[in-house]
């Protein structure tokens, strides 16, 4: 079993690929499901009649597909980021770390 630094570089890498993968699930369903039947009939059934109308609009879709696309962003960044930290580098000097919008805590 690791102790120290390894165990906690271990759960760090853990923890990295987890967020990539929560961002990247939210953002392929918040891309996708506002634009399928399935919408708007729990639209129908779990909202009260105003809200309904509001949330079946073209743009209201629009704006929940375009967190979906932030999302994804995040994702693919934070990926990018995890597979460069990972990869060793070769002479030269040392990669700048870029900073994420959405770090994990």
């Amino acid at each position: 079993m690791k102790d120290g630094p390894e165990r906690l570089e271990s759960l760090a890498r853990i923890r990295a690929v987890l967020w990539v993968y929560a961002f990247g699930v939210l953002g392929i369903f918040l891309v996708a499901a506002p634009w399928t039947p399935v919408w708007d009939q729990a639209a129908f059934v779990l909202l009260p009649v105003p809200a309904v109308g509001w949330i079946g609009s073209g743009w209201a879709r629009g704006a929940i597909s375009g967190l979906g696309l932030l999302n994804l962003m995040t994702a693919g960044r934070d990926a990018g980021a995890w597979w460069r930290e990972r990869r060793p580098r070769v002479g030269g000097a040392p990669e700048k770390k870029r900073g994420r919008l959405f770090a994990p805590p």
